[in-house]
């Protein structure tokens, strides 16, 4: 089942290719004029140990370029969710911004984030006590797997589970009146093993994907800052793919295979 929801919501993007473009153009766009205006340090951070005085620069640029790329997202996310469940195409070279959709989608997506952080910061905790024990029993060194990797890998997979089992409240919101988290918890009910196989995959395929332009970054920069862009843009419209075809099947009732 997750890899047949993978596979659709490839295919809708695929099927509509002309669409999707016009649609992810200003997250693109974003993407692409933010990660230029950080240079290097949109894919690789400073080393904060050696240079502490960088930290609060680079979270002040993280956080403007977050927050105007976040609203292109919501442009983009509205747009694709209305393509593809209400049939409602751009009627220009770029998809006109729905600002009440887009008010409702902030919503549920910050309702999603707040929640979401409940869950997860407590299992943090726990987790990050555990990963401390069995460093302890292991003698392993500060700088290994268990340490610096397995537990972000961990905080991230139970984050971006949670959020799909919420995630039919986000294209709600951008076709009408948006779910409640009950109702959406309610819709994903069953759906636990084939989301945590998604997340899975989602997380190793991006993370993958990831490093190639972290790669690039010291011998061809320009084109990394581009590629990274390429790359984010693909993986943006691929999630939002994903929760149109999440809500499709578990709210609407809609046949995967149509």
């Amino acid at each position: 089942m997750a890899f047949r929801i993978l596979i659709h919501a490839l295919r809708m993007l695929t099927g509509n290719l002309s669409v999707a473009l016009r649609i992810a153009a200003p997250v693109f766009i974003a993407d692409l004029a933010f990660n230029f205006y950080m240079g290097s340090e949109a894919l690789i951070p400073p080393d904060f140990d050696a240079r502490s005085d960088l930290l609060g620069p680079y979270l002040g640029k993280m956080a403007l370029g977050g927050l105007l790329t976040g609203v292109f997202m919501l442009w983009t996310a509205v747009a694709w969710h209305r393509f593809i469940l209400l049939e409602e195409a751009p009627q220009g070279p770029l998809a006109a911004p729905k600002l009440d959709c887009m008010g409702r989608y902030f919503v549920g997506l910050l309702v999603t984030v707040l929640l979401t952080m409940l869950i997860v910061v407590p299992v943090g905790l726990i987790g990050g006590i555990a990963v401390v024990i069995l460093a302890l029993t292991l003698d392993v060194g500060s700088e290994s797997f268990i340490i610096t990797t397995l537990p972000a890998l961990v905080g991230a997979f139970i984050a971006a589970w949670f959020s799909l089992r919420l995630s039919p409240m986000l294209p709600s919101a951008a076709i009408g009146p948006r779910m409640g988290f009950d109702d959406a918890w309610h819709a994903t009910r069953g759906t636990t093993g084939m989301l945590a196989i998604l997340t899975l995959v989602l997380i190793m395929v991006g993370y993958g994907a990831g490093l190639i332009p972290q790669a690039l970054a010291a011998t061809a920069l320009p084109l990394a800052l581009f590629l990274g862009a390429v790359i984010n843009t693909v993986f943006t419209m691929i999630g939002f793919s994903i929760l149109t075809t999440i809500y499709g099947v578990t709210v609407e009732k809609r046949n995967l295979n149509a």
